[in-house]
């Protein structure tokens, strides 16, 4: 019961991950072609994809740690970028969470890019490693 009330609402968090990240997309295509903006949107867009792009890379450098992996984590992966991914991650929200700054739009593509490298990593078979 509680490992299916986990799973579901993981998905469910995946699922608004990608929602807001598809309005974020859609809104830049909207304001791109339009050539103008919507201040108050444009303000909030820069918070959820902040906060939504550590959440994202927080959450896919946990999934290395579920017990039914069809591809296991490389040991570094799990013994030292995995945990330092998830350290930074947390201080970045506890940072934004305290101060109501945005972080720099580098760190949150840093860490967009570190989400999805090792996303991409996962997909290569380990005997090309």
């Amino acid at each position: 019961m509680q490992k299916t009330f986990i799973r579901q609402l993981a998905l469910v968090i995946v699922l608004g991950m990608a929602f807001s990240g598809c309005c974020l997309v859609l809104y830049g295509i909207v304001s791109s072609v339009m050539q103008s903006t919507w201040p108050p949107l444009e303000k909030s867009a820069r918070w959820i994809s902040m906060v939504v792009t550590l959440l994202a890379t927080i959450f896919t450098a946990l999934l290395i740690y579920v017990p039914r992996n069809t591809r296991p984590p490389m040991v570094v992966s799990r013994y030292f970028t995995a945990p330092v991914v998830i350290i930074f991650g947390v201080c970045g929200l506890v940072y934004v969470a305290w101060t109501r700054a945005l972080l720099s739009e580098h760190i949150v593509n840093g860490f967009a890019i570190l989400g999805l490298s090792g996303a991409l990593l996962r997909l290569f078979p380990v005997a090309e490693f």
